[in-house]
């Protein structure tokens, strides 16, 4: 099995003659015996009413159950023997290009206009423009027409543009058939600009270029001068093409990149996958989707996208569409009717097979693209266990040194996902490394999954102003557990405008009293007729106490209304695998060191592999340290120390007095 991004006509004329040759030559005298099809979970029919080269758009239920890079993918005649094919992944540089027949300039003094003859009956993907100039902006308006007489107008108010190392010199035309075209670009606003070539970018045919998939927008959250969005695209393994955006904001600038889910440093985060801009320039009326190309295999059914804002409010997003690469098989067979996919093998190695070698050559023979049925499970399927060679315990563990377990209750063998919640998150260490999953007092190996994810947490809010002090307004923020590792403290206003500086503290009690600790000293601003954003801290550190101190000096000002304080912290899981049963979360060990695990060879399947969410139980206390830590902890302060302490010297003076010598008699 081999995959192409693009597939590219040979400069020896004989080599696809000779590629056909050695397909032919596999698919006749290269099948061996009728393949084992119990290990595969999935299987899909589709028929071919006649023998020869096929090729084969894979289904999208095809490409989700496949494991990564199609390693799993067999294909078997109606005999059963498995057949030799290659998968191509049109590139993104499969677009054609045409000059076209005809090109007549017309100068005015409000406008520039290029007629074009296009000398095709072929759908058109757009027309791109090409210039010397370094800097310019044009609003265009696209017009086609049968016969050069009667228009209709495609596109109005089409920015062309060339500034600051970025460029839109192309008018999409949406695979539209047009005898003619017209570009007009007005040059009322600005000089004329000289414009050297116009090409026409014909269409994919049966969607080679990019195919538009039925993504859904799952979640949308603004941080800190970012706009974080994730949606769900439906299968797993996809090649995406692009993302394209439809805003409402006039003119914009901002850079976006994609990430997904990547093993680092022995733990599950975000990578970025692709990276580039949106940009809108200031011309009026206009509002045509901005693209955003991808170009990268999304292995997760989720893409996240992240656009940075900076200090602008978020884009007023109203839709966007992701476009997917199809994903072709190619392959030759010597007989007609029902042919067989194999998908959903957990351990299968990828196949080697000897037309692979020829694949840049196999699109010059004829195709067919038959219809396949829907995915369904394989009914003598043998399910193995998942990712059976992960192992299910390791060394032995004495939990007597942690101070917090909870119960999970595995109902079933499998792959299970475990997220932390807030008083796990409380009680367990910075480092995360004194957590550990136990099942018959033997851990669990686990990996650590920090997606780029956040949970609210809910936040009390108290007003506490001082009447000594009117001009000061004060707030206590009460949150649900003590120690919470929070990552952002939000704040939203209802004053129209205002300018303060705010104080975030907190107080720690210790041995010689309560210490105020000063968290974040954070202005905040809002100008008439400006957008109200909330005001976002972060949260560098863990907090000691459950309470905090929000202030503000408000001056001769009216105070400021605080309408509402959201927090949030990082999402925190645990992948891991186990049999059936009873298994112990513990944590809160300080001087655990963190574990290491084989388990992170096996990272990737793991991650990749289905898993079940699974609830902790309720908190225990785990370690009873007796009355010797109660006295420790009663000696620490108070009437309890200086009663033990006097009892002490009381006993030391009467040791003393014994050892001394007794006084002679006179």
């Amino acid at each position: 099995m081999w995959t192409t991004r693009r597939l590219r006509p040979s400069r020896n004329r004989f080599l696809p003659f000779l590629a056909l040759a050695v397909l032919a030559a596999s698919a006749s005298t290269g099948v061996a015996a009728p393949l084992d099809a119990t290990a595969w979970k999935y299987r899909q029919a589709f028929s071919l009413e006649h023998p020869g080269f096929v090729r084969l758009a894979l289904p999208l239920d095809t490409i989700d159950r496949s494991r990564p890079g199609f390693a799993d993918l067999r294909l078997l005649d109606p005999d059963g023997r498995e057949l030799p094919y290659v998968i191509d992944i049109p590139g993104a540089t499969t677009a054609t290009l045409r000059a076209p027949a005809d090109i007549r300039i017309q100068l005015t003094r409000t406008a520039t206009a290029f007629t074009v003859v296009t000398g095709t009956t072929a759908p058109l993907d757009a027309v791109r423009l090409t210039s010397p100039e370094r800097s310019f902006l044009k609003s265009a308006t696209l017009e086609a027409s049968p016969d050069g007489r009667t228009w209709t107008t495609v596109a109005t108010g089409q920015p062309v543009f060339r500034r600051a190392g970025t460029e839109s010199l192309q008018l999409p035309l949406d695979a539209r058939s047009a005898a003619f075209l017209r570009v007009t670009l007005d040059d009322t606003t600005s000089a004329p600009v000289a414009f050297s070539n116009v090409t026409l970018v014909l269409a994919a045919s049966d969607g080679e270029f990019a195919l538009p998939l039925d993504a859904r927008l799952t979640h949308r959250e603004e941080f800190v001068g970012e706009t974080a969005l994730t949606l769900d695209l439906g299968a797993r393994h996809l090649p995406l093409a692009a993302a394209e955006f439809t805003i409402s904001t006039p003119q914009f600038r901002r850079a976006i990149r994609a990430v997904t889910p990547a093993l680092r440093d022995g733990r599950a985060s975000d990578r970025v996958e692709a990276a580039g801009e949106l940009s809108r320039p200031p011309i009026a009326n206009t509002a045509p989707p901005v693209r955003f190309p991808l170009n990268f295999t999304a292995d997760s059914r989720e893409l996240h996208l992240r656009i940075t804002n900076g200090d602008s409010p978020p884009l007023a997003l109203d839709h966007v569409r992701i476009f997917r690469r199809p994903v072709w098989l190619v392959f030759r067979t010597d007989r007609a009717g029902a042919h067989t996919l194999l998908t959903g093998h957990p351990g299968i190695a990828a196949p080697h097979y000897d037309v692979t070698a020829f694949a840049a050559d196999l699109p010059a023979a004829r195709l067919v693209k038959p219809a396949v049925t829907p995915l369904a499970d394989n009914p003598d399927f043998d399910a193995p266990a998942p990712l059976a060679t992960v192992p299910l315990t390791g060394a032995p563990l004495d939990p007597s040194a942690w101070r917090y377990r909870r119960a999970v209750d595995l109902a079933t063998e499998g792959v299970f996902q475990l997220e932390l919640d807030l008083p796990a998150l409380a009680h367990t260490r910075d480092d995360l490394g004194d957590l550990r999953l136990v099942q018959d007092r033997r851990q669990i190996p686990y990996l650590l999954d920090r997606p780029d994810l956040l949970r609210p947490v809910a936040v009390n809010v108290t007003a506490a102003s001082d009447e000594q002090h009117p001009s000061l307004s004060r707030w206590l923020l009460t949150l649900p557990e003590s120690s919470l590792p929070l990552r952002h403290l939000t704040l939203a206003a209802s004053t129209a405008v205002f300018d303060r500086t705010l104080y975030l503290r907190e107080e720690i009690p210790s041995d010689r009293g309560p210490r105020v600790v000063t968290l974040a000293t954070v202005p905040w601003r809002r100008a008439p007729d400006s957008s109200p954003t909330d005001l976002v801290i972060a949260l560098p550190q863990r907090l000691a106490t459950r309470t905090l101190m929000l202030s503000t000096d408000n001056g001769d000002n009216r105070a400021l209304a605080l309408d509402r304080v959201a927090a949030d912290h990082a999402v925190v899981r645990l992948l891991f695998r186990a049999d059936a049963g009873p298994v112990q979360l513990y944590y809160g060990n300080p001087a655990a060191s963190p574990p290491r695990y084989d388990l992170d060879l096996a990272a990737p399947q793991l991650i990749a592999a289905d898993k079940s969410p699974v609830p902790l139980g309720p908190e225990e206390t785990a370690r009873d340290d007796g009355w010797p830590a109660r006295v420790a902890s009663g000696l620490r302060g108070g009437l309890v120390f200086w009663l033990v302490l006097g009892l002490v010297v009381v006993v030391l003076l009467l040791i003393v007095a014994k050892l001394l010598p007794a006084p002679r008699a006179t």
